[in-house]
């Protein structure tokens, strides 16, 4: 079964988090050094050159099932060979985060359904009926200027013991339905691998959404997770009750054996959690009007404790760490009796992460960043709440505050620097009012024109401190639009003359109820920062989706005044809508493959019907691939579905071509999808002759010694070897590109301290142009 967390695929990105019916952890992988982006540009080469590597190996499948069905003896010997290795390659593309490609390297399905019994071990499945109750695990890696990124892992069926059935992998998070902890969910017509699965959108359904919150009461720890049924309170209910509670915090201070470091004082920790004008008890009394903040817990923080354990392997260990760091805590006298338990360690690269939090819970982990971003950002998770994002928008072409659509197609998971669940600041009035820190009466609805007056955020008050505008009842992120005031306080500390406290911010959010992200929007869009997107005295903006119009009239220390026009309905364009499945098929140079495509004409309904046409990416535009038809005639809200023909040229090479497909308004042609559909043309290999492999030097069986010349060749039908490459005892020692033959010279005892004597493999694989893979292996006896 899949390990709970898998830290190898957390290293690389981060997370996102919700009300869950598990122990649910939102991780902050923190960016150590500048090497690490190194890696990264390493990565991208490697990721690249695995991507054609699996992709050959797909086409040579193809055409190694073509000869195998022409023979009367079917040798299926050198398909194995390929399979193999092309299930380690498709392994390796999970792990590197790159799902669509792992799902554009499907086999036909049937190669799928027909292969042997004993290498089904080494193919993909179609996932069908998968059902279970889902966990999501959400994580952010930080760099000195805030969260820089995130990544979504997301798992099925948590037995006692932590493990999962299944880690699943969506091809594109942005378009996969909304998923939650503690959801249960159906997948059809997937691909499963081992324990993996990966889906496209459309693909996931959920079928019962989540009512199960993790009690803050007691102590979780590992996998002993308190639970409690909700079924007669909603989301909001549950928050509130674990974010509107005095708590206590202790900071366990602890190092390793193999590494006793000790990075910062106890007195610098404990200032940063309780002393500090900005400390974490601070900021939480503040932005919460002293409903909640977080006191010293029995020592408050502990001196340095030494654990018996090193620091390696931490996905499988950080939980065993905070036991020992416990225990070595009593032991050592001090009292770590608290609510909230935060586990702090030397910066150790090999977990990947600045920090780990239950979500909600009582448990932070931190790996070495002393701060109030880190600890206050972890414990908002701790208390249950979500991330401040932005939206970047367009409308017309042109930047905007907001657009015709329920979102925008700029998109920053952390890029709200005013709220601490993005960056900074105090949260915002949303939050405060889905965590239960406003009262009714500081939540204003407006729904006719009017001026409204406002009070700061930071300041606890009996009048309204938010507006509340219906945008789309029928959205569910985007539903309504938010107005927000902001002024200097100790931890909102921005000077006078920030624009921030010299406008009225504007978010789109969900209900209050339904705890999830904040979208703050640019007022200011011709800039391209978010520090001036407050909306300044005398500047108005209007919503091209509901034409609301929002001006800021006036302001000063103890308010701000609005004006909330509804300028009434009018035809409200908006760009179309297109899907087409299936996401691949296979064929042959010349044949015509169907697909259904689907466009959907998102104008309101005061605009007359349109007609819409479908064009692919300008790389396929008479170079092979013919369409049709390609015409829709839609009216407002209409959806259309029509086979599609897809025809390639008869002298298209074998390979994969992705067609990207967009629609678009004919009257006005700046209305197109914004999210194109995407179709592969899969051609399979003709080439049914696999390159043949010779290796003249040394002779099989014979015994050598000292340097030895290896002396291979390769030969194929189309006169073309791609790539060759040479592995002794199964290590790869070097690959040939564009050669079809090499000497290698061979120090074959080895050198130094890896001398080694006896049988030794050598093995050379050569690839052709159409992916067709032979290999040859000798055994030789190596003496001194």
């Amino acid at each position: 079964m899949p390990n709970k967390i898998n830290f190898k695929l957390l290293k690389k990105k981060v997370l996102r988090s919700s009300i869950i019916s598990f122990t649910v952890i939102a991780i902050v992988a923190l960016l150590l050094s500048v090497s690490a982006f190194k890696a990264n540009e390493d990565s991208a080469t490697i990721n690249e050159s695995l991507t054609e590597l699996t992709k050959k190996q797909t086409i040579s499948i193809t055409r190694e099932w073509n000869k195998i069905k022409k023979q009367s003896q079917k040798d299926f010997s050198n398909l194995e060979v390929i399979l193999k290795s092309r299930k380690e390659n498709l392994e390796k593309l999970l792990e590197a985060q790159q799902y669509s490609t792992f799902y554009l390297n499907i086999l036909p399905d049937e190669i799928l359904a027909n292969v042997p019994a004993n290498l089904t071990k080494y193919t993909e499945k179609r996932a069908n009926n998968i059902t279970g109750k889902l966990t999501y695990v959400h994580g952010h890696k930080f760099s000195d200027s805030g969260i820089i990124n995130s990544v979504d892992f997301y798992y099925l069926n948590r037995s006692q013991n932590g493990d999962f059935d299944y880690q699943i992998f969506p091809t594109n998070r942005l378009e996969t339905p909304t998923l939650r902890n503690g959801d249960t969910v159906t997948i059809n017509n997937a691909v499963k691998l081992g324990e993996n699965i990966v889906f496209q959108p459309y693909q996931i359904k959920v079928t019962a959404k989540s009512k199960i919150a993790t009690s803050t009461a007691g102590h979780i720890h590992g996998n002993n997770t308190q639970t409690a049924s909700v079924s007669k309170q909603s989301d909001k209910d549950v928050l509130i009750s674990a974010a509107t509670s005095e708590k206590t915090a202790v900071v366990i201070l602890f190092n390793f054996s193999n590494d006793t470091r000790q990075p910062v004082t106890k007195e610098q920790v404990y200032a940063e959690m309780f002393t500090n004008p900005r400390s974490v008890d601070a900021y939480y009394e503040e932005t919460s009007f002293n409903q909640v903040g977080f006191a010293p817990g029995g020592s408050g923080v502990t001196g340095w404790v030494t654990i018996n354990n090193t620091n390696s392997d931490c996905g499988n260990n950080y939980e065993k760490w905070g036991s020992a760091a416990e225990n070595a805590a009593r032991n050592a006298g001090y009292n770590i009796s608290a609510q909230h338990k935060i586990y702090f360690f030397p910066s150790t690269s090999g977990c990947g992460f600045g920090g780990i939090a239950e979500m909600p819970g009582n448990q932070v982990w931190i790996n070495g960043w002393n701060g109030l971003a880190v600890y206050g950002h972890e414990l908002g998770h701790n208390l249950g709440t979500d991330h401040a994002s932005t939206y970047t928008c367009s409308f017309d072409g042109l930047p905007s505050t907001f657009s015709q659509q329920n979102s925008c197609s700029g998109f920053s998971e952390y890029g709200d620097s005013f709220d601490i669940m993005g960056q900074n600041g105090q949260f915002t009035t949303y939050r405060k009012a889905a965590m239960g820190y406003l009262s009714p009466a500081n939540i204003k609805t407006v729904g006719t024109n009017g001026e409204y007056t406002i009070k700061p955020l930071e300041f606890k008050t009996d009048q309204p401190q938010t507006l509340q505008i219906l945008r789309d009842p029928n959205s569910y992120t985007t539903k309504h639009i938010y107005l927000d005031y902001r002024r200097p306080s100790v931890i909102d500390n921005y000077s006078s003359t920030a624009p921030v406290v010299n406008g009225i911010s504007i978010h789109l959010g969900p209900d209050y109820s339904a705890q999830t992200f904040s979208y703050l929007l640019d007022a200011n869009p011709s800039t391209s920062t978010f520090s001036d997107s407050a909306l300044a005295v005398g500047k108005s903006v209007t919503d091209p989706k509901t034409n609301i119009r929002i001006t800021t009239l006036a302001l000063d220390n103890n308010s701000a005044t609005v004006k909330v026009e509804f300028l009434g309905p009018t035809c409200q364009k908006a760009n179309p809508k297109i899907a087409a499945e299936p996401y691949e098929q296979w064929g042959n140079a010349g044949d015509t493959l169907t697909y259904s495509v689907t466009v959907t004409n998102e104008d309101n309904s005061l605009c007359s019907s349109s007609s819409f046409a479908i064009k692919s990416n300008k790389d396929y535009e008479g170079s092979g691939f013919t369409l049709s038809p390609t015409t829709f005639d839609l009216a407002p809200g209409q959806s259309q579905t029509k086979n599609i023909t897809v025809t390639s040229s008869s002298e298209l090479a074998a390979g994969y071509y992705a067609i990207q497909l967009k629609a678009y308004n004919i009257s006005n042609t700046s209305y197109d999808s914004t999210n194109p559909a995407y179709i592969n043309y899969k051609i399979s290999s003709t080439d049914i002759i696999a390159p043949v492999v010779n290796i003249t030097n040394p002779i099989d069986g014979s015994t050598v010694s000292g340097r030895v010349n290896i002396i291979a060749n390769a030969t194929d039908d189309s006169g073309v070897i791609a790539s060759m490459q040479l592995y002794i005892d199964g290590a790869l020692i070097k690959t040939y590109t564009g050669v079809s033959s090499f000497v290698y010279a061979w120090s074959s005892g080895g050198k130094g301290k890896n001398v080694s004597y006896g049988t030794k493999q050598i093995r050379v694989v050569a690839t052709d142009n159409s992916g067709g893979v032979g290999e040859k292996i000798i055994t030789v006896n190596v003496q001194k």
